[in-house]
């Protein structure tokens, strides 16, 4: 994209960005979204590992591959902002959320633009956008929610635990069994029953593979024969995901609707980069970073979408796309109208028309936020961070690593992307 452009969009992005046309009309499909948490941008099979996940794998390759599909450092963030289809940092929220925070009722989010287009809401696994009543699933647009409201579970016995957190419908639920399996069933137990004269959008977030790690002995055991010691739970928690989520796609099947569902799977953050003794387990080579942190292995993610028929199968999108785009996106998919009221707010681009055809469209800036004072702004090949430490600038299609400064060579970019960041600042 041209400079002066670039200036025009940095104009406008303090103010946010109207929503694009939504294209042409589809059949209403199903909508499936799978979200991991946590998880390393290189364990999976697809990306070389020795960690089996041969149902994402095949998910993946049925469809189209969202190479560079960006998401926040952590996963309140990510969520709020897939959800809204607007920056999290708009609502005070860089971060894990905090008490007292979440969604505000003034904000239609993406499960109630569907549920008013008729589509049935379901909501299975992590909530992590607002824990008090105001914020609960069931007031922001799902007509169910099965799962927990915070960050995290302990896998075995999740609602048997000092960690406890697990409800049905905003009623606490006491059931044994390992939380990536109870999850994926209940996932199942919506699809057999769902009202087959309506669409459905069913968001399946596992706890899978955030920390604490916990996985049943023999699985351990049969990960360590393939990844070694330091890796075997890790490794195990995946598998375990990779296999529900394999059940989950079988059910579709079964229930004779695998052809008319759109599945989108995308991890809420990077793994963590920390290395020692004892932590090794994951990977997100060859990006730089992780977790909490704008570098490109905390918020450039694994992602997938598949919709046979609509989308070409093996093919890899170069979009630039994310979070934040899939409100508008998978709206345009559906043939649903965003509200008129959007059009002022909206930050993500529908990118539907790009991933079809498998090309590429000009798009707003991206601006991601960590909650450690770090701001990227991406745009094409380009991103700049800059922190109370300075500024980058890379061209990560070219170093994804992150290695060479180009500030010094490109000072137009540069400071046309600062531009874009300047309306977020300051951070502290």
């Amino acid at each position: 994209m041209k400079l002066p452009l670039f200036l025009a969009l940095f104009a406008l992005y303090a103010f946010g960005f109207p929503s694009a046309s939504l294209g042409e009309e589809t059949n209403q499909p199903n909508i499936l979204v799978i979200i991991s948490d946590d998880m390393g941008y290189a364990d999976v099979g697809l990306h070389g590992s020795k960690i089996p996940t041969p149902n994402l794998d095949k998910l993946i390759g049925d469809g189209v591959k969202l190479d560079r599909f960006y998401v926040n450092p952590q996963c309140s963030a990510t969520r709020m902002t897939m959800l809204t289809g607007r920056n999290s940092a708009r609502y005070g929220v860089r971060g894990a959320i905090r008490r007292g925070t979440g969604i505000p009722d003034s904000v239609t989010t993406l499960p109630r633009i569907l549920q008013q287009a008729g589509y049935q809401t379901w909501l299975c696994g992590k909530w992590h956008v607002g824990s008090e009543p105001d914020f609960h699933p069931q007031r922001k647009g799902f007509d169910s929610f099965y799962g927990f409201l915070g960050g995290g579970v302990e896998y075995f016995q999740p609602s048997g635990s000092r960690r406890a957190d697990w409800q049905r419908d905003g009623k606490a639920v006491v059931e044994e069994g390992y939380s990536t399996d109870l999850l994926a069933s209940e996932a199942i137990r919506l699809i057999e029953k769902r009202q087959a004269e309506k669409p459905f959008y069913l968001q399946l977030a596992f706890n899978a593979p955030h920390s604490t790690l916990a996985a049943p002995a023999d699985v351990i055991e049969t990960m360590r024969a393939t990844v070694g010691d330091s890796q075997a739970t890790y490794a195990a928690v995946i598998t375990l995901m990779d296999r529900a989520i394999g059940r989950v796609l079988a059910a579709l099947d079964t229930a004779g609707v695998g052809d008319d569902t759109l599945v989108l799977f995308f991890n809420d953050n990077g793994a963590h980069a920390r290395r020692g003794p004892r932590v090794h387990y994951s990977s997100n080579a060859p990006l730089s970073g992780g977790k909490s942190f704008v570098a490109e292995g905390g918020i450039r993610v694994l992602a997938g979408m598949r919709w046979p028929g609509m989308l070409k199968p093996g093919t890899t999108s170069v979009q630039l796309t994310g979070g934040m785009d899939m409100l508008p996106t998978l709206c345009a998919a559906a043939g649903v109208e965003l509200p008129p009221d959007f059009a002022p707010t909206l930050d993500g681009k529908n990118v539907w028309a790009a991933l079809r055809s498998g090309t590429v469209v000009e798009r707003n800036p991206m601006v991601i936020l960590d909650d450690n004072g770090g701001i990227a702004v991406l745009m094409d090949e380009w991103k700049v961070t800059t922190n109370s430490r300075g500024s980058a600038l890379y061209n990560v299609v070219q170093d994804p690593g992150e290695q060479k400064d180009l500030a010094i060579e490109k000072p137009k970019i540069l400071n046309a992307l600062l531009g874009v960041a300047a309306p977020f600042e300051p951070f502290k």
